[in-house]
C-alpha cells in the first residue's frame, strides 16, 4: 500500500528531484537524487524489507542517510537555483517505531541542512504480525529472539513529533492524503494546522 502512494506522488510531480533511503537497524540510498521518474520507479518497485540487512528499525539512521544524499546531489542541469538554495524535503513512510531513540537529534540535523520533514503513517494502533516472504509467497511471520511473534504498530505521537517543520499524514487501509504532500511543501505553516 505504502509503494503505490508513494508511485501516485511521484507520478503527479513535474521537475522536482526525488530519491529513496531504505531504512531498518540501519539507512542507505537506494536511488540517489533524480528527476527521471522511471528509473525513481524500479528503484521503489525493487524495493523489499530485507534489503536492509540489520535488524531493529532506526528512523534516525534513514534521516542522516537522506541529508547525505542532499549533500552529495549534484544540481539538476535545467535548475537556475544553486542546489543550496533549492527547497529540500523529507517523507518518511513509517509505522512510526524507532528502536535507537535518536529522533530529535537526527530531526535537528535535519532540519539544520534546511529539510521540512514530512511523515507518512502506516498501519494501525492495534498492529498486525510482519509476514516473512521467499520468492513473493509468505512462508511464516516474524519473531523475536525469545520465538514471540512480532507486531508492528502505528505510533502516530512518534511521526507528528517528527513532523514538526512539515505535516503528518496518515496512510489508511483504503485512504491516503498523500495527495496532499505538493500543497504541504509549498505551504508548510497551513499543512501544521
Amino acid at each position: 500500500r505504502a509503494k503505490n502512494e508513494v508511485r501516485t506522488l511521484v507520478g503527479g510531480l513535474s521537475g522536482d528531484r526525488v530519491g529513496l533511503v531504505l531504512f531498518a537497524g540501519d539507512g542507505f540510498v537506494q536511488c540517489p537524487l533524480t528527476t527521471d521518474y522511471s528509473a525513481f520507479q524500479l528503484f521503489l518497485d525493487a524495493a523489499a524489507p530485507d534489503q536492509v540487512p540489520t535488524p531493529g528499525t532506526d528512523v534516525g539512521a534513514a534521516l542522516d542517510a537522506a541529508v547525505q544524499a542532499f549533500g552529495t546531489a549534484r544540481p539538476a542541469a535545467d535548475s537556475a537555483a544553486p542546489d543550496e538554495q533549492r527547497p529540500r524535503a523529507l517523507l518518511i513512510v513509517s509505522d512510526g517505531e524507532d528502536h535507537v531513540g535518536n529522533l530529535d537529534a537526527a530531526r535537528r540535523r535535519a532540519e539544520e541542512a534546511g529539510a521540512t520533514l514530512l511523515t507518512a503513517g502506516v498501519g494501525t494502533e492495534e498492529g498486525a504480525r510482519i509476514p516473512i516472504y521467499e520468492r513473493g509467497r509468505q512462508v511464516g511471520v516474524k519473531r523475536d529472539p525469545q520465538g514471540q511473534v512480532v507486531q508492528s504498530r502505528l505510533h502516530e505521537e512518534v511521526l507528528t513529533r517528527l513532523a514538526q517543520s512539515g505535516a503528518y499524514f496518515r496512510i489508511g487501509p483504503t485512504t491516503s492524503a498523500l495527495s496532499d504532500v505538493p500543497a504541504a511543501l509549498r505551504h508548510p505553516a497551513a499543512a501544521r494546522n
